[in-house]
């Protein structure tokens, strides 16, 4: 949110869309929701890192860097919220392609302590990501 007004009661899907075979044979494309660490929040003043935790269960498991193309069609984030200052419902929606997905990267911490100024988000950080050493990387 780029205005100075916050949201509150924000919650956060992700769908992803997988290519699959049938025990047929055939193939086609499923639509999944991810289930989240954490879909909601009371007030959503600072930053907030979506997590969905890849496990056997997940319709992400097995999908590497080799097979993401064959694998994912895209993947959809659809956040809302209600503007605390005009009480409206607002939502936003980002589609991700496979290749704009990172295997191994970990988000830079856009949270500074800024002296005088107490906590500062940069906001021009939201984006940015790492490798931890060792890890492999599709930049």
């Amino acid at each position: 949110n780029r205005r100075q007004n916050q949201l509150v009661e924000a919650r956060v899907t992700v769908n992803v869309m997988v290519d699959e075979v049938t025990d047929e044979g055939a193939h086609l494309r499923r639509l999944h929701k991810l289930s989240l660490l954490r879909d909601e929040t009371p007030s959503f003043q600072l930053s907030w890192t979506i997590i969905h935790p890849i496990t056997e269960d997940s319709p992400l498991y097995g999908i590497t860097a080799d097979n993401v193309h064959e694998r994912i069609g895209v993947v959809v984030v659809v956040l809302s919220g209600t503007d605390d200052t005009f009480a409206q419902q607002v939502h936003a929606r980002r589609w991700y392609t496979p290749d704009e997905l990172r295997f191994g990267a970990m988000f830079v911490d856009m949270m500074q302590f800024g002296g005088d100024r107490g906590l500062v988000m940069e906001i021009d950080r939201i984006h940015d990501v790492w490798w931890p050493e060792g890890e492999a990387s599709n930049p």
